[in-house]
């Protein structure tokens, strides 16, 4: 009825002395099942985990010299709980899981204060300048999901979770990181029909992420544009707006058709169905 594992991880390297020595980022875990009626069972885990700055951040010099050598490794400590339910007779799991999780040692921007994880979430080079392994994050939340197995032609997955995502620059003050989206759905399915065809549709939604608005005045300075090129953000109200939603639908067709010695799977693609 109870399964547990539990398990310890060291990690380090050379950059400095402090991430040098494992002992300082030792990271034990334990996660436990514990089923306490039939179908039905408690999910926990917790743990301590430690990931790298990254190597743009650690790489960054001037004259030569490396500016953030003083860096440490983030540490994430986190807790999970929840039930599960397994509904045999229909080959489905249904769960609802509370999750928790505290970050020390987060990158802050020296220049602008500010924690890199507020600096924005899309693709850009984020790291690249002198830091301080200053910051603090937290990100809590629930997620629910249900799991529907292969049964009588039908299969699929329905996830929503509610997550609130915060961390601190140098002032010490909580604000929105950049993938704070408070709503995510995602639900995959599909059906299997006769003579091996197959539709299947994927829908994906997420709330609104939040964005620093631009400086007007500072951003018209031609000294500015000519140094800079791109607007220039109004730190003052960091990630005080958000974004729109996004949504999209894909939906896929496949036909199949098998061999001894080889297959063929013909499929018909429409993403952004609903052109979003």
């Amino acid at each position: 009825r109870l399964t547990v594992s539990a398990g310890l991880r060291a990690d380090g390297n050379n950059f400095n002395s402090a991430m040098s020595k494992v002992q300082n980022q030792l990271s034990p875990r334990v996660s436990l099942r514990y089923s306490f009626a039939p179908q039905w069972s408690f999910n926990a885990n917790g743990g301590i985990y430690y990931q790298q700055p990254n190597y743009l951040s650690l790489g960054y010099q001037t004259n030569n010299v490396f500016v953030n050598k003083n860096m440490q490794y983030v540490k994430c400590t986190q807790a999970v709980a929840g039930v599960q339910y397994d509904w045999d007779k229909r080959n489905t799991i249904i769960s609802v899981e509370g999750f928790y999780k505290y970050y020390d040692h987060y990158p802050v921007s020296v220049n602008r204060g500010i924690s890199i994880a507020n600096l924005g979430a899309d693709f850009g080079t984020v790291g690249n300048e002198a830091l301080t392994s200053a910051g603090l994050g937290r990100s809590r939340g629930v997620e629910v999901l249900y799991q529907q197995k292969f049964f009588k032609g039908l299969y699929g997955i329905l996830a929503y979770t509610y997550v609130n995502s915060e961390f601190t620059g140098a002032s010490g003050a909580w604000t929105p990181s950049s993938w704070d989206s408070r709503h995510l759905v995602s639900i995959t399915g599909g059906k299997v029909l006769k003579r091996n065809w197959e539709v299947g549709f994927v829908f994906r939604f997420s709330g609104g992420l939040p964005y620093t608005p631009d400086d007007v005045a500072a951003s018209m300075n031609i000294q500015n544009w000519d140094a800079l090129g791109v607007a220039v953000n109004d730190w003052s109200q960091l990630n005080t707006q958000r974004a729109g939603v996004y949504q999209q639908l894909d939906i896929r067709v496949d036909k199949k058709w098998y061999n001894k010695r080889w297959t063929l799977d013909l499929y018909f693609d429409i993403q952004n169905a609903l052109g979003y």
